[in-house]
Formats: structure tokens, C-alpha cells, sequence
């Protein structure tokens, strides 16, 4: 796994709203099942006045290296300063002068050069082995699953198949105070669209890559005795873990870069740099998963496995990663039993991060991003039927394991290790254990956001009115039709046939889209074969009390968008939690008021499930409709309304 500018820019892009992970549309029950709930925060917070500015080649020169203190152990012999005005690929160009300051000069062209950037992001957790620093002297563990004497510290120049961690090139004055500014060129996610769950080695690098930002250290863990001794030393369970060795940065974008992010259109091309850069921003979520109690035994991999390794000297246990070949048992002791400080078999679990379709290169292979087979590990469902998982890790991801069925190795299950626990579930269907959850920090990873799409509101008084309509929201608003203003809401000329009159323009209704916080799926809900969604919605939306153009217009948003899987789940949010979550306010009050949130969310395979009751309600008098929905998983749109 490369998830690095996940970890590098997931965690500060800003809003907060709440949907639903994914069911396991392979395990087919006699009841509906509740997914790990993830919550969205995203991850792009531009302040155009916050601006620091670089200077060529002033910033890129005599830069203490701080590393012979962090972890004297290993860098002790290293020299005191070094530069970053290499040209490693001998193209006549420095290459932090290229990729950093977006210069195809030579330094006898122009010798000197300034480039401003602003701040788009605060506070970024990023595991400290992520960092070409790895953890201080106080770490409990060192072990980051790469050679930090491989450094690319003051190097801007890529080197293939050589993992490029967060690196310091440049040094600058921030509000009066020396800070490090650290770089890494690429998201490994780019090669494959930032696909969600779909993580790309650096074989996969395409253009565009993330040189234009900069990320300016605040911090450190593990470099005081009184701050935070003994942290772990991890990897991508580094974003898991709040206790895992951390470094924090102010994360900031070229200003040349992001004003021609806002002015990039719809291009015939959808990865057009430009435009590309701006979409996966402004979609950019982090994402913190919350995994409910009976969770863990509902399917098969369990989102949450207690306690898979065995012990030292322990030869097979059930339940258990069981090493069977020799070569298993020696990489045992590679990654887990040579670890004491991480892996403790009374206490370190493992939970979900990622599913997708694939295959694993096993080594020995050919190449250096080869997975070690670790063991093997079964599971039971409730009717006593087994299935047959193998384990596997690799060099550059220590402390993150794949599972692949033995039956069926097309599908890769990736888990992180957690040391948080969840209490046994008693009873699997026990309603009470549903309401205990356990926290899971950030997983950083770039992701498409889950908020509301194009809620749309439909004003039908009984004669021409001129009223006022403002949103209150548990959440944050994200895009609006026309503009609405924060204060002062919509101010509408409405008509008694839908038409909607806004600054002297006609709208057929209102739209916005918003991300809410701390939505649930509900249990009760349909599974329906593709081609029979259409059918079913315009039913359940007549039903409910919506006119047939307002399904069309739903219908004709919406059916073009489920085309992924050949099921689909459907359920309705119930109207109170809307009036709760997302509150209308009318300056002149409607006689009715229908409301529907249609969330789908695609299946590999149907399963059962109840269907929920539904209220209908008849229209009278002043009469205003709302409808939105969302897609688990995907944006709003794959073109964002301007």
C-alpha cells in the first residue's frame, strides 16, 4: 500500500458528514447487517491571505540537518548542513528549482527566483515514518520498514521503485520564526483517479503529481523525554493510532497553482492537470470510521479481528495467523514476533481498511513491492460454515496486512493493526450493542465525499409570493444554485406553477449540496436488480406525495448514475431526521411539506432485508417539495455545478 499523500494531505480539507461504509454484499444473510460507519471531514481549507513565499536558491541552501539530534543512532556521521540546488537527472536544471518553484530556467538564465504559496490545510497528522526522519530517539520502536539512510533529504529528483518519503528541501521565516519545509512530489492514489480503496505504487505515477505543495513542520513527537516517550514506531497503522510516533505540518499550495485551479473549466479531457487538481481538492475527505459492536462477526473477513497472532513459540492456535510452510514462520518472526513493542499478541487487533479486486505479487518476485506470505487464518459464520484466508505483508507497509481467500484469491482485504479493542458481542443481534461503538481516527486516505446531492427544493404557493428560505444544517453547505447568501438565505418571487424567480433569473427550484454530520443508515430498505431501481423509486417518491415531474427530475439526475453494480440497496431517511439535520426556515410558513433523502449504495450480490413503512402525505395549500439522495462512495457529480 502507498498512501502517503493521504497521509499527507487527508486530514485538514474541513467538513464533517456522516453515511455509511460498505455492506458486505458477498455474504448473504437473513437480515440486514450494519456496515463500519465511516465519517467524512474534507480535506481542503484554502486561506488565500495566509501566504509564505520561497526564494531561489536563499531557502534551498546551508540547511541544518536536525536529524543528527532526532536520532543521533543513525545520523550522527552525517554532515551538519546540506543544499537542495541539485540537478540529480542532468538536465542543466536544479531539480527543487523545477518541481518546487515550477522553474524550467537555468541558474544562468535566471539565478533568482521567488514563488508565493498559501495555506490550504492546518494541523496534518502524518505518521513520523512517513518522514525522512522517521521517529526520535524516544520512540519505543524504530523499525519503519525502510532504510532511513536511503534519504532524499534536499533531493527533489525521482527515483523510481524507491519509496520518497515527506522530505525537507527549504527552510523559511513564518511569522517571524525559522520553520522546515518539507516536500514530497506524488500521491500514489493519481495513477489510478483517486480511486476510493484503490491505492497505486510508484510504478503508477501520471501526471498531475502534488509538486506544487509544500508542507511546513510545526512539530514532532518523540523527540523529548516529557512529550512523548515510547511511541510506536508505524506505518499506515500510523493514522490509526493516536498514540503512534507523529509529525504535524501546515500543509500549503502554490498561489500561481490554485488560481489556475479556479478558473479551470470543463475540459473534454477530465484529467487535464488543472482541472483535474481542482476536482479531487474540492472532493477531498478524510475519512474516520466507527465500527458498531456485533460488527465484527456479521461477515466473512470480519471488519474487526481480535487478537490474530500467536505467540511466541505458539505452533497453532484457532482463530489465529497460523504459519503452516517454514518460509511462513521465518517472516512470523520477521514482522511480528521480532517486534515485540508492536505486535503483542494479547492485545494487537486488526481492523478493515480497504477492499478491491486484484492480485498480489508474492515473493519472491521480480520486483521490490513483493508480498511475504505470513500464514493462514480461518473464519466460521453463525451456521458453523469455514472459510480459509491467506496472510500477507510487505517490506514498505510493516504494519498493514492483506487477506486473500483461498478459494477466490481475486478480491484483497487490507487491515490495518489497531491496539483498540471492542467488548465481545454477547448477542450477534442484541439492538443494544449496536449503540457501542468504537473510535477510529483517521484512516487518511483521499476519497470521493458522501455528502447530500442536489437536494432540490419545489415552492408551490397557492399565488405569486415573495418569500425568504434559508438552510440550517447540521453540517456544512458545499455548492448551491442560485447563490445563497449566509445571511439572508434565498429571497424568491415564487409562482403558483413551480416557477422560481431569484435575482431576476427563473430557476425550476432550489439546489444545494451539503455534507451532514452523523447520518445512519437505516436497516429496513429494498435490494433490487438494477434495471428495476427506476420502477421502484417512482412508486415510493409518488407514494410519498411527489408529482410526476419532480420524480423525472429525480429519476433523470439519478438513474444515470447507478450503472456500477447489478444491485442496489435503497432506503429513505426518515423525514423527521431531515427537518432534524437539515432545517427549512420559511419567512412565510407552507401547508405542506414533503420531504425524501434516497440513499443507494451498489451490491455485488443481493441480500435480505425488511422494507420499511411508507407515509404518505397528501398535498394541500401551500405545498413545498425536497428531494435529495446520495451515492455511498461516489461524489455528488462527476462534474461539480458551477
Amino acid at each position: 500500500m502507498w498512501p502517503l499523500i493521504a497521509a499527507l494531505i487527508a486530514s485538514a480539507l474541513g467538513f464533517t458528514a456522516g453515511m455509511v461504509g460498505n455492506k458486505p454484499a458477498s455474504y448473504n444473510r437473513n437480515t440486514s447487517v450494519l456496515s463500519p460507519t465511516p465519517f467524512y471531514r474534507a480535506c481542503y481549507n484554502p486561506e488565500p491571505d495566509q501566504i509564505i513565499t520561497l526564494n531561489w536558491p536563499n531557502n534551498f541552501i546551508d540547511l541544518p540537518d536536525h536529524r543528527r539530534n532526532l536520532r543521533p543512532d543513525v545520523f550522527a556521521s552525517f554532515p551538519e548542513t546540506f543544499n537542495s540546488i541539485q540537478d540529480e537527472d542532468g538536465d542543466g536544471i536544479a531539480d527543487c528549482k523545477a518541481y518546487v518553484m515550477n522553474s524550467k530556467t537555468t541558474e544562468s538564465e535566471i539565478p533568482s527566483l521567488t514563488r508565493n504559496f498559501i495555506k490550504v490545510r492546518s494541523d496534518v497528522r502524518i505518521s513520523s515514518c512517513k518522514t525522512d526522519e522517521q521517529a526520535g530517539q524516544y520512540a519505543s520502536d524504530y523499525d519503519c520498514g525502510w532504510d532511513p539512510k536511503q534519504s532524499l533529504r534536499g533531493s527533489c529528483f525521482i527515483k523510481e521503485n524507491v519509496y520518497p518519503p515527506l522530505r525537507k528541501i527549504a527552510e523559511t521565516a513564518v511569522e517571524g520564526e525559522i520553520r522546515e519545509i518539507f516536500w514530497n512530489p506524488f500521491s500514489y492514489n493519481n495513477g489510478c483517479n483517486y480511486e476510493e480503496g484503490h491505492n497505486c505504487g510508484p510504478g503508477d505515477w501520471n501526471s498531475p503529481n502534488l509538486k506544487d505543495f509544500i508542507y511546513v513542520l510545526k512539530r514532532r513527537d518523540a523527540v523529548d523525554k516529557t512529550e512523548k516517550p515510547n511511541c510506536p514506531s508505524l506505518w499506515d497503522a500510523g493514522s490509526s493510532n493516536e498514540s503512534a510516533c507523529s509529525h504535524y505540518f501546515d500543509v500549503y499550495l502554490a498561489e500561481d497553482t490554485y488560481q489556475a485551479m479556479q478558473t479551470a473549466g470543463i475540459p473534454q479531457d477530465p484529467n487535464e492537470r488543472m482541472y483535474f487538481l481542482k476536482k479531487i481538492l474540492e472532493n477531498c475527505r478524510e475519512q474516520s470510521t466507527f465500527t458498531p459492536l456485533p460488527d465484527s462477526m456479521l461477515w466473512i473477513p470480519p471488519s474487526f479481528i481480535r487478537k490474530p497472532f500467536l505467540p511466541p513459540s505458539i505452533q497453532n492456535m484457532p482463530g489465529k495467523i497460523n504459519p503452516v510452510a517454514s518460509i511462513e514462520r521465518v517472516n512470523y518472526q520477521s514482522y511480528i514476533w521480532s517486534k515485540p513493542n508492536k505486535f503483542v499478541s494479547s492485545k494487537t487487533n486488526l481492523l478493515k481498511s480497504t477492499e478491491r479486486p486484484g492480485t498480489l505479487n508474492i515473493c519472491p518476485g521480480s520486483s521490490s513491492n513483493c508480498y511475504d506470505p505470513i500464514g493462514t487464518i480461518d473464519f466460521r459464520d453463525e451456521d458453523g460454515n469455514s472459510e480459509s484466508y491467506r496472510v500477507y505483508s510487505q517490506r514498505s507497509a510493516p504494519e498493514t496486512f492483506v487477506l486473500v481467500k483461498i478459494s477466490d484469491p481475486t478480491i484483497l482485504h487490507t487491515y490495518f493493526i489497531t491496539q483498540k479493542d471492542l467488548p465481545a458481542a454477547i448477542g450477534h443481534r442484541d439492538p443494544s450493542l449496536q449503540l457501542k461503538n468504537m473510535e477510529f481516527l483517521s484512516q487518511n486516505s483521499w476519497t470521493w465525499a458522501t455528502p447530500w446531492c442536489k437536494p432540490a427544493i419545489y415552492l408551490y404557493p397557492e399565488k405569486e409570493t415573495t418569500l425568504t428560505v434559508k438552510l440550517n444544517l447540521a453540517g456544512e453547505l458545499t455548492a448551491d444554485m442560485p447563490a445563497y447568501d449566509p445571511n439572508m438565505g434565498w429571497q424568491v418571487k415564487a409562482s403558483a406553477d413551480g416557477q422560481l424567480i431569484v435575482d431576476n433569473k427563473i430557476y425550476p427550484y432550489l439546489y444545494y449540496e451539503a455534507n451532514i454530520k452523523g447520518n445512519k443508515l437505516p436497516e429496513k430498505g429494498w435490494v433490487v436488480e438494477k434495471s428495476k431501481v427506476k420502477t421502484l423509486i417512482s412508486k415510493i417518491l409518488a407514494e410519498i406525495g411527489f408529482n410526476p415531474k419532480e420524480i423525472t427530475d429525480f429519476s433523470e439526475y439519478w438513474l444515470p448514475k447507478l450503472k456500477e453494480k447489478p444491485y442496489y440497496f435503497v432506503t429513505f431517511l426518515p423525514e423527521e431526521e431531515i427537518n432534524l439535520k437539515e432545517q427549512l426556515i420559511f419567512s412565510q410558513e407552507p401547508d405542506t411539506i414533503i420531504r425524501a433523502r434516497v440513499i443507494f449504495e451498489g451490491l455485488a450480490a443481493p441480500f435480505s432485508v425488511t422494507e420499511p413503512e411508507i407515509h404518505k402525505k397528501k398535498r394541500k395549500g401551500f405545498t413545498v417539495t425536497d428531494w435529495g439522495a446520495t451515492l455511498i462512495n461516489h461524489s455528488c457529480s462527476d462534474w461539480k455545478m458551477e
